[in-house]
């Protein structure tokens, strides 16, 4: 009797299926046992069974012996069901291992081809996502309501995370299709949620008892008549049920003196029997017996030639069709397997019968087999088994290679952690393998297994092996990234024993890894080595010849060095190498972070966003989450640098969530970040408490380059708590650092860093000359952003550039692509590059880019009169209900409304940039950054200078005083005077301008300067006729100088314009003024 299972699974076993390596597999692990006559059918445990699976999948539990294994194959059988047949064992605890072997026992047909992720060491990092998209490749073409039975779960290493890849098979199964999992354990933990949600339902093992009604049918099934004879009354006394030990008595049927009776213990009691059974065989079947049990899968050829007896073959046949505990396993090839618990027994009595060298011979006879077969694995699994070191660890040292490859680290690992210590300790190529392989699994134990390899090694002068050490103790110092001096002598060594010139001409694998790992080595820890370029040079070549991915190391490089077009081009390269990025997760989140730094440090926020997106989306779909927290920091960064706190301080919440499991460059980063965004709220105890954090973790890992970030925020710190001692120190360390490792963007930031410390301290000679240097360089290399440094702080270098005429057009579009703004609106105009200035007093002008608009009353009218209104209602923050009543007073409501919007759209077009005026919370604003106003700036001098004159500074005051009268050309649109909404502006211009005049004029005067007072008021009467005391001050400054004809004209030209402007003659004090002029 066979059971029901799809025609192509057994002709897939021997070929290639659905894109996997063409290999041998164990038919055992992949072929259910086929049914024997003598099966009994257990009809009331079939119908359980039936609605169990209702609800959905099963796990089997039992101790061995239990009839898991016939259970589930005879219900199968029973309601004829597609299955697909799975047995586990230790090897398939390695997910590598799993993932290789699985899919060969899911026969679909051959057109169907599976396009599966492929399996590589990264793929621990993203354990999850990645068996998600494996099962979901599986079960996409998966025959509808088919069973898969995984047998033998007991097998899989309590540790082992393939337990947390079945437990997500459970909760991908298709709807109609079922899991069974028999086992002599419980669901482990990762099941739990499965369980919960009733994915997975547990069958216990006191079900697997048989009845007493059950016993007297089996009884009937081998033809035993038990009529009076008490038979089954005792099989169930002493069986309890336990089906081993039924199938055992029933071979005992003569054995009634109760020797069994009172033994409990299922497995003692199968000892028991099958030990009885076992001495009735003849030697050579004994012999045949004990010997195969040695191997996991009896193919009767492979049997017959390792137990050296032609009659093999039969007598396995004979206990299968007995039932003995043995399954035929494939109709092709006649392959058979024994039940765990029989081969348990036959093993132990092959260690009690054969002497030690016999039981090693055998072991290596049995691996010489399956080697000559294909499978290294199962071959170096058998002499694990057997403790045979001596021939179980070259096979290890000599194909590790070649199982890495396949990606089988966990596998090795737990070979490497069951061969007694001391053997791996006193061999550095065994610790170097140990090391490879908890790499991806543990890099803490990783680091430390090849830094004694690579010490053991040395003392062997084994200088070879050291080598091949290099770049992978390299990879793991990189990976746990918390303190790069440990590649000090890795860089040493290779420096003193490597041919340069000789490794860049060999074409060879092994070399090709060293110069990597040498370069990666000295980007992070000395990117001041003299070689350093003809390093990255044959990585390069090696790049271009498609002979090695480099990863993110070249772009980090050309980044760290301020070579951001070619860290752009390289990164466009790499991206573009898609096959390669699909199977290797790990180098495609490196690459896209950093994708996010070279936004970060050009100044493309939006781009940058948007890369943090997608390398998200990459981090969810894969379950890579090594570079999460350094995406989120970089969006934090970037976000702060163009002034949005708020959406930078969400990135900074979501590091927060995973705070305690940061360490090293990640910690320092955050901490950098976190000192910034206080720095820019003005919360300077908390941004100098972080910024002392991001320089300590950050100077302790050992990174040039990245210490430079860390130096760049502490003397910027430093610099705004005036401390420029402090500043200073950290500058010239930067300068030290740069000047070794040839960074001009960091130099370049260094250098107006000093400016603002020479500022500060008023050395403006020596300010000028380090913002000559900071912008001569960031023009020569195009850089266009600087980090951590305040609008502010820009402001004042960029402002003393300008005084001072440096790099004019570049500091120009530096201000214009920052959208900094001076500190004071009284920086005159033409000092600063705003593309819109706009003139209220006097005459109205706009002028956009040195062009002045030439109002057309049809087209601009209504436009350029909601821009008067707006600065008349003060430019900041005017209610859109306010400017409505002024231009459109008849107007509705919504029409009001949607005018307004049509007029401001007019507007803006106008301008030439929407964002010349903010629109906000139903309220308008000129924006700062773009527009520059004659009113606010006046407004400011007038402030400046009366405070300057209140405190005796005469000279300040005069200068102010002279910019704020050059401004004022007149009456606050003054062609615009019978406006009612002009008259309070108009008013309050004219008063500050009067308390201006009166304030500095009178400051000069008690100097007795009376012809610079004289000027003052001249100059205010030109811009201001009307106003009486202007005539009155500047007759008493030229009666005071000894010029009374000139006063008395004076007086003639008060006179003429009061008549004119107001049809009044002077005041009375105006005239005794006049008379005292003519008395003298």
């Amino acid at each position: 009797m066979q059971m029901e299972r799809p025609v192509s699974q057994e002709k897939t076993m021997s070929g290639q299926w659905a894109g996997n390596k063409k290999g041998s597999i164990p038919k055992h692990k992949v072929s259910p046992p086929r049914m024997n006559p003598h099966v009994f059918f257990r009809e009331n445990l079939l119908k359980y069974l039936d609605n169990q699976l209702k609800k959905g999948s099963m796990w089997i539990t039992g101790p061995p012996g239990s009839g898991k294994t016939v259970l589930a194959s005879s219900y199968l059988h029973s309601r004829k069901m597609p299955v697909f047949w799975y047995q586990l064992d230790i090897i398939d605890s390695d997910p590598a291992s799993f993932f290789s072997l699985f899919p060969r026992a899911l026969a679909f047909h051959e057109e169907r081809v599976l396009e599966l992720p492929k399996f590589t060491p990264e793929t621990m990092l993203q354990l999850q996502v990645f068996s998600r998209r494996f099962f979901r490749e599986i079960f996409r073409v998966y025959p509808e309501a088919a069973t898969m039975v995984l047998d033998n779960y007991q097998e899989i290493e309590e540790e082992s995370p393939v337990h947390i890849i079945i437990a997500l098979m459970v909760e991908e199964m298709p709807p109609e299709s079922r899991l069974i999992v028999l086992s002599r354990s419980r669901p482990p933990q990762p099941f739990a949620r499965s369980r919960a949600n009733n994915l997975l339902h547990l069958v216990e093992g006191k079900r697997l008892l048989f009845s007493r009604k059950e016993i007297d049918a089996l009884l009937e099934l081998h033809g035993i008549d038990d009529v009076g004879a008490g038979l089954g009354d005792y099989l169930h006394k002493v069986t309890h049920g336990w089906a081993a030990g039924l199938t055992l008595m029933l071979e005992e049927l003569d054995t009634q003196d109760g020797r069994a009776d009172g033994l409990h213990h299922s497995e003692v009691v199968f000892d028991y029997f099958a030990d009885v059974v076992f001495q009735r065989m003849e030697k050579e079947e004994q012999d045949m017996l004990l010997k195969a049990s040695l191997l996991r899968e009896l193919n009767v050829e492979v049997v017959e030639s390792f137990c050296e007896w032609s009659g093999a073959g039969r007598y396995l046949r004979e206990l299968s069709d007995r039932n003995y505990f043995t399954y035929r396993v494939s109709k092709g090839r006649e392959t058979y397997q024994f039940h765990p618990l029989f081969r348990e027994f036959l093993t132990k009595s092959a260690e009690e019968r054969f002497p030690e060298p016999t039981l090693l011979a055998l072991g290596r006879r049995g691996a010489e087999l399956l080697r000559e077969s294909g499978q290294i694995i199962e071959s170096i699994e058998l002499l694990f088994e057997a403790g045979d070191w001596a021939a179980c660890v070259p096979l290890i040292k000599q194909n590790a290679g070649l199982i890495f490859h396949q990606a089988h680290f966990g596998t090795v690992l737990r070979w490497l952690n069951g061969i007694p210590a001391e053997m791996v300790e006193g061999d550095p190529w065994l610790l170097y393998h140990k090391g490879v392989a908890a790499m991806p699994f543990f890099p803490q134990v990783s680091i430390e297994c090849l830094q004694k390899s690579f010490r053991g090694f040395l003392d062997n002068r084994d200088f070879a092996g050291a080598l091949s050490c290099c770049p992978f103790l390299i990879r793991a110092i990189l990976s746990f990234m918390t303190d790069m001096s440990a590649m000090d002598p890795l860089i040493d060594f290779v420096e003193e024993r490597a041919d340069v010139g000789e490794l860049g001409r060999l074409d060879d694998q092994q070399n090709d890894q060293l110069i990597l790992g040498m370069f990666r080595a000295l980007v992070s820890r000395r990117p001041d080595h003299p070689d350093i370029e003809l390093w990255c040079g044959m990585v390069e070549k090696l790049f271009q010849a498609g002979r090695l991915m480099p990863g993110p190391v070249l772009v980090l490089h050309y980044l760290w060095t301020g070579r951001f077009e070619k860290a752009g081009s390289t990164l466009i390269r790499l991206l573009a190498m898609e096959k390669h990025m699909q199977s290797s997760p790990l180098d495609l989140t490196g690459v896209l972070s950093l994708k996010l730094q070279y936004y970060l440090v050009t100044g493309q926020a939006e781009p940058c966003l948007e890369a943090m997106k997608q390398g998200l989306k990459v981090v969810e779909e894969t379950g890579v989450k090594i570079w999460k927290t350094h995406y989120h920091l970089i969006g934090a960064a970037c976000c702060l640098n163009s002034g949005d706190k708020t959406r930078a301080q969400k990135f900074i919440a979501n590091v927060e969530k995973r705070l305690p499991e940061l360490r090293g460059l990640d910690l320092s980063y955050y901490h950098l970040v976190k000192a910034f965004l206080f720095f820019l709220t003005g919360e300077k105890q908390q941004a100098e408490y972080h910024g002392d954090k991001a320089l300590h973790v950050g100077t302790g890992l050992g990174m040039p380059s990245y210490e430079n970030w860390c130096r760049l925020g502490a003397g910027l710190l430093a610099v705004d708590r005036e401390d420029y001692d402090a500043a200073v120190e950290h500058f010239n360390r930067i300068f030290h650092l740069c000047s070794r490792s040839n960074n001009p963007w960091f130099t370049s930031q260094a250098h107006l860093g000093m400016a603002l410390v020479y500022l500060g301290s008023e050395q403006r000679d020596k300010a000028i000359e380090q913002v000559q240097k900071g912008f001569s360089l960031a023009k020569q290399h195009g850089y266009n952003t600087f980090f951590f440094f305040t609008r502010e702080m820009m402001a004042k270098f960029c402002l003393l550039a300008r005084q001072e005429a440096i790099e004019k057009d570049f500091v120009s579009y530096f201000i214009r692509r920052w959208k900094v703004v001076p500190q004071n609106a009284c920086v005159p105009p033409e000092l600063w590059p705003w593309p819109v200035r706009i003139s209220v007093l006097g005459l109205f002008r706009v002028n956009l880019n040195g062009e002045i608009i030439v109002p057309s009353p049809r087209r601009q009218g209504k436009p350029l009169e909601l821009l008067q209104v707006l600065i008349s209602m003060g430019g900041n923050r005017v209610a859109e209900a306010t400017i409505q009543d002024i231009l459109w007073p008849d107007s509705e409501g919504d029409k009001q409304s949607r005018v307004l919007k049509t007029t401001l759209h007019r507007l803006r077009k106008l301008l030439g940039d929407k964002e010349a005026i903010v629109h906000k919370n139903k309220t308008l604003s000129l924006n700062p950054v773009y527009c520059w106003i004659d009113a606010i700036a006046f407004k400011e001098l007038v402030e400046k200078a009366v405070e300057a004159a209140r405190g005796e500074n005469t000279d300040q005051s005069m200068e102010m005083a002279r910019n704020a009268l050059d401004l004022y050309q007149g009456p606050f649109l003054s062609d615009r005077r019978d406006e009612a909404w002009t008259l309070g502006p108009r008013s309050d211009f004219e008063g500050r301008f009067r308390s201006l005049i009166g304030v500095v004029g009178k400051s000069i005067e008690e100097r007795k300067d009376w012809a610079l007072a004289d000027q003052i008021y001249q100059e205010a009467i030109s811009r201001d006729p009307d106003c009486e005391m202007y005539y009155q001050r500047r007759m008493e400054c030229l009666l005071n100088a000894g010029n009374a004809n000139q006063a008395l004209r004076v007086y003639e030209q008060c006179k003429r314009n009061l008549e004119r402007i107001f049809g009044e003659k002077p005041s009375p004090q105006t005239i005794r003024i006049r008379d005292r002029i003519l008395s003298s």
